[in-house]
């Protein structure tokens, strides 16, 4: 580089307060399901320390032990945004008539817009945008009746971001985040209100500014196939 254009540079970053932001969680997809035919579609929108979110959710038990997901979310962190899409199919087990397990693995994309402000105190400007391929899987066991479900996963994802804005010089490519979460859901068979709460922790070497908690309100619909 040049030095006139190292020295612009420099000048640039010292002036601006760039928004670093890159992740926060979203709500991992716990379907909390023991049997064929059912698809629930569930639609939230979360608060952290510095970000916010909204789900939407939907699976289908295709057999009495498979599932498969689809998931979109919408995440705001300071001001950046990044849109994820993904997919995903796995294994459920009953454990007696209250009780089951659930294996899922998902793979996705999600496209991040970056924004700088500077501080003078002047709107936020468009400095570029990146790509992110996700891969994840989410182990979980859960609890489920009429009215009241309740299960608990682990999600451990792989982040890959792709052609980083060139003035950021402080993110990482790769990222292995590990990310436990609780989910409630009260109602009715049909209707429940859903609270969950994800923490995210980054687990391997490298630079990722990132939100590391999520608490979700929302709403989850179950409908069952009449064959079953």
């Amino acid at each position: 580089m040049k030095p006139a254009s190292l020295l612009a540079c420099t000048f640039l970053m010292l002036l601006s307060s760039c928004s670093y932001m890159y992740y926060a969680p979203s709500q991992p997809n716990l379907p909390m399901v023991k049997e064929k035919g059912v698809t629930k579609v569930n639609l939230a929108i979360g608060s952290g320390a510095e970000s916010s979110s909204l789900d939407l959710n939907g699976f289908h038990s295709v057999s009495d032990h498979v599932g498969v997901l689809l998931n979109y979310s919408y995440l705001n962190m300071e001001y950046n945004y990044l849109n994820v899409i993904e997919g995903g199919v796995g294994y459920f087990h009953r454990l007696g008539e209250r009780f089951g397990y659930e294996v899922y693995g998902t793979a996705g994309y999600g496209s991040l817009v970056v924004f700088y402000s500077d501080f003078f105190g002047n709107e936020p400007l468009y400095a570029g945008s990146a790509s992110m391929g996700r891969y994840g899987v989410q182990p979980g066991i859960f609890y489920s009746v009429k009215n009241f479900e309740a299960g608990a996963g682990m999600r451990l994802h792989y982040l890959n971001y792709s052609n980083i804005p060139s003035y950021d010089l402080f993110t990482t490519r790769d990222h292995v985040m590990l990310e436990p979460t609780l989910k409630l859901a009260l109602g009715w068979s049909v209707f429940k209100l859903t609270l969950q709460g994800t923490y995210t922790e980054k687990l391997n070497s490298g630079y990722l500014d990132y939100d590391n908690c999520m608490i979700s309100l929302g709403l989850v619909l179950r409908f069952q196939s009449m064959a079953n």
